[in-house]
Formats: structure tokens, C-alpha cells, sequence
């Protein structure tokens, strides 16, 4: 990549200055000065979603992201990632890459000291850069179906992501086929974002709408570069409180904590507390609990305990007990 005809641009916002360029890659691109630069650094450091701009013969993608910085803690610092072409790219193609990029920058600097931060993002532009140069675009096709052997209310969910033109489907392995015949009547729930075809099991529970309803808008803000990820764990722990008939209201708010792990820091973690009530704990949830105790966490965005814990529902459920009991703080 020369710089003549493709460029990656970092933007920051300053509360002082607005938007700015922190970063170009390659070092000397000459593609930034054909662009009207405030209008496109405005609407980059607000692209919460993959946008796309065309510009004459230049297309700019672009993607926003905000990340924790333990030396400012009242808010968060806002970026934006662009791609400048003047190559025709398949929209998917781009995409892919952009999220990509946006996934690596979000895991290498969030809760970094700013310089470290940026130091991190360097080095992630260069490594796209790189990959770029090597032709590395090339999009395999992603997994759209998925199995579930833990689930008791749902036989399937298909789920629409209008945006992104996905879709992606969870179904429980579980069922027999007298209960796939008497159950095939698909209902439909649907916000601005999501669609999804729902069959069932059994009856149709009593808080099944107020669940659904609740359950899309708090997967309009799952991670789009992590939807196969996260998706299963996500549907399987609302298909266990529509089983145990739990308050919807109150349970379902936790799934917040999962799906948007990137936005909360641990505050506190007492692993004292927890080695003391480590026994009681394992009986409830089993002896893989005992990863915790070795970890650290104060300090760490909430990512890194589903790391530690899997991204699977039982890692959500310790993690409501732990909130519970007050061994973990999350902010």
C-alpha cells in the first residue's frame, strides 16, 4: 500500500477541538488531502454502525468504537476507524475487514493509558496494512446454524439482523419429533434492528412476548464481529428463565453484562471472599469454578472474565451469584 490509493485514518475526539487525526497509515498517505476533512471526521468518530461514504472516486468505510482508559474514568475515549479506497471492494469484503480491525483495536487498547493506547492502535493499523498488502481480503463463509443440547423451552430461533443482511439460527438438539410436529407454528417478534422466527417446544410461555421484546433490544447492542460467539450462550440463558419462570424484568437485564462485556470494568474482585465460599460455590456450579481463583480481575474490563469462564451461559450465571453475594463489583 503506497498511500496513493488506500489509507487507513484513526480519529480521536477531543472535548477541546472536536475530531481529530491521530494516526495515517501508511505514514505518508497523499489520499486524505482529496477529502473535505472536517465533514468526513465528524461523520467517522459517529459510524456506531459500519457506514460507507462515497466521495468521488474515493470510498471511505468506516466504524466508531469507545474504550476504557484507567486514567480517565468519567468517560469513555471515542475513536473512529476509516478505510479510504479508490478500489472497488465488494461491501462485505470491506466490512469484514473494518470489523476486523475494529475487534483487534478494541481487544489490544481498551483499558490502556492513553499513550500505550495509542501505541496499541499503531500497531494494529500497521498490521492491517500488511495483511491488505498480502491480499488477505479474502471472506470465508461464515457459520450461520447453530446446536444447543441445553435447551427445554425453545426448539428454534432464527434471528434476522437486518443491517448487517444476516442471519443466523439456534436450534435445540434435544427434541423429539412428536414435538417438532405439534410444535410448528413459528411466531414472529421483531424491533427496528432484529427480526425473529420463534418454535417451541411445548406451551407458549406466559411472559414469552414481554421476554422477546426485552431479549431483541438487548441484542441490538451485541458486537457485530461476535455474533457466533455469543449468540447460543445468549438464547440459552432466556430459554432457562422462561423454564424456571423467574421475573423476566429483573433477571433478563443482567444479559447486558454479557453482550456488551467490552463496555464495563471490574471495580472490585474479592478472591479471599471467594476461596472462602469457594466449596459452597462449586456445588452450585461446578468444580470448573476454580479458574477464578488464580485470576485477577480488579481493574480489567469485564471481557477478561468471560474469558477466563468461557463465553457460555454458566459464565454468566457465576458471574450474577458473584453480584450477588458481593464478591465481584461491575461499573
Amino acid at each position: 500500500m503506497d498511500g496513493k490509493n488506500e489509507a487507513f485514518l484513526l480519529v480521536e475526539f477531543d472535548s477541546m477541538k472536536g475530531p481529530l487525526i491521530r494516526m495515517v497509515r501508511p505514514k505518508k498517505a497523499t489520499l486524505i488531502k482529496k477529502i473535505n476533512e472536517k465533514k468526513l471526521l465528524i461523520w467517522i468518530i459517529r459510524a456506531t454502525e459500519f457506514s460507507v461514504q462515497r466521495l468521488g472516486e474515493l470510498t471511505v468505510y468506516a466504524k466508531a468504537l469507545a474504550l476504557d482508559d484507567p486514567n480517565f474514568s468519567r468517560k469513555k475515549r471515542q475513536f473512529g476507524v476509516a478505510f479510504l479506497t479508490q478500489r472497488t471492494l465488494e461491501l462485505t469484503v470491506a466490512q469484514k475487514l473494518l470489523e476486523l480491525l475494529i475487534q483487534k483495536c478494541k481487544k489490544e487498547a481498551n483499558n490502556q493509558g492513553y499513550f500505550l493506547m495509542l501505541q496499541k492502535f499503531l500497531e494494529t493499523l500497521e498490521f492491517a496494512q500488511v495483511q491488505l498488502d498480502a491480499n488477505a481480503l479474502v471472506t470465508e463463509p461464515e457459520e450461520k446454524e447453530f446446536d444447543s443440547n441445553k435447551l427445554q423451552i425453545f426448539n428454534k430461533i432464527t434471528f434476522e439482523f437486518k443491517e448487517l443482511a444476516k442471519e443466523i439460527i439456534v436450534n435445540a438438539t434435544n427434541t423429539t419429533d412428536q414435538q417438532n410436529k405439534q410444535n410448528n407454528a413459528p411466531l414472529q417478534f421483531e424491533t427496528r434492528k432484529i427480526k425473529a422466527q420463534v418454535e417451541l417446544q411445548g406451551e407458549r410461555p406466559q411472559d414469552l412476548s414481554l421476554a422477546l421484546n426485552l431479549f431483541l433490544r438487548i441484542l441490538e447492542r451485541l458486537p457485530k464481529e461476535e455474533l457466533q460467539t455469543r449468540i447460543i450462550a445468549a438464547v440459552e440463558y432466556l430459554d432457562r428463565l422462561l423454564f424456571e419462570k423467574v421475573d423476566i424484568e429483573y433477571f433478563l437485564s443482567f444479559l447486558h453484562y454479557f453482550i456488551s462485556m467490552e463496555e464495563f470494568t471490574i471495580s472490585e474482585f474479592k478472591k479471599e471472599e471467594l476461596i472462602a465460599q469457594l466449596k459452597n460455590l462449586q456445588e452450585t456450579h461446578g468444580e470448573w469454578i476454580k479458574c477464578l481463583v488464580t485470576a485477577e480481575f480488579t481493574g480489567k474490563s469485564l471481557e477478561h472474565f468471560f474469558k477466563i469462564t468461557g463465553f457460555r451461559r454458566e459464565g454468566l450465571e457465576l458471574l450474577i451469584d458473584l453480584l450477588f453475594i458481593k464478591i465481584i463489583a461491575v461499573h
